[in-house]
């Protein structure tokens, strides 16, 4: 994470300043209308306040570039935004740095949205659309388009899945002339903040930026800059100290005993048998027993 002197701006593109001016639901309304016109949305709700969680905290933990945990009992945030509405769930991130991985990423996170979903007690034909949108600043894909819309389909065929899991990436870098009228604005603010475009949307954005750069924000700011940054670094001491292979395999083991559970957990509540729910994912009853005494 790149380090501010005092004299410099935090801009909109900052993972910290990103989540603060997110969580305003006007501008999450706004920027989900633009890059999909068509959808209804109905009334939508941000998952957490990062606003309000630093404001009253002064002591913080970090889990991993992307959560914070506050002491003291305090609700832990993220550092994205996560919305829901009773017809579309979205999660928005800001990527500045190439390599992130971002097709894997946006797998794991439907696969998250999904579960929570599950977890209270609906069923597989009540999920939600659901959209990851990662804001890039820089061309992930390689084919200077502005809006890259992923989903699911027999590419032979050319038929849709149908499964209304959706996977949106946009570059900010793209050519200038290939990019929507409804976006241009918001492309200039993130490339360049100094400029000012005269836009609503990207009005709004910037009055929050503004907001978090006072004295009090900055400081704030700092102190959550070094501790990611020191838990970065004392993950990287402990995968050296214990082995990169062994920490990998471990870490992909724990994956993917933790979704089994979750998944038979879901099963359990529906008051599915534990034969069915042993066969669907693929262990013996016993050890569908023993997961859930685990």
């Amino acid at each position: 994470m790149k380090s501010y002197t005092q004299n410099d701006r935090i801009p909109f593109t900052d993972d910290i300043m990103f989540s603060l001016v997110m969580h305003d639901e006007d501008i999450c309304r706004e920027f989900l209308q633009r890059i999909l016109p068509d959808e209804e949305f109905g009334d939508i709700r941000l998952e957490s306040s990062i606003e309000g969680d630093i404001a009253s905290a002064d002591l913080v933990s970090v889990e991993t570039q992307k959560s914070i945990k506050f002491t003291g009992g305090a609700h832990g945030v993220r550092l994205d935004a996560f919305i829901k509405s009773c017809n579309m769930w979205a999660e928005i991130e800001m990527q500045t740095h190439a390599g992130d991985h971002i097709a894997k990423r946006s797998r794991f996170y439907q696969a998250n949205m999904d579960l929570e979903y599950l977890r209270e007690g609906r069923e597989y034909s009540e999920l939600p659309r659901s959209y990851v949108i990662f804001i890039c600043t820089y061309d992930y894909i390689g084919a200077d388009r502005p809006v890259y819309f992923f989903e699911k389909f027999d590419k032979q065929n050319c038929l849709q899945f149908g499964d209304e899991a959706y996977s949106i990436i946009l570059n900010t870098s793209c050519s200038p002339h290939k990019v929507p009228e409804s976006l241009k604005p918001l492309f200039e603010y993130i490339n360049d903040p100094s400029k000012g475009v005269g836009d609503a949307l990207v009005d709004h954005i910037d009055e929050r930026v503004k907001k978090f750069n006072t004295h009090e924000w900055r400081r704030k700011h700092m102190t959550l800059q070094e501790l990611m940054d020191r838990n970065y670094k004392e993950g990287l001491e402990q995968g050296r100290s214990e082995g990169l292979e062994q920490g990998r395999s471990e870490g992909l083991e724990q994956g993917r005993s933790d979704m089994k559970l979750s998944l038979a957990r879901i099963m359990k509540g529906k008051g599915e048998p534990v034969e069915k729910i042993a066969e669907y994912i693929g262990l013996s009853p016993a050890e569908v027993e023993a997961l859930f005494n685990s």
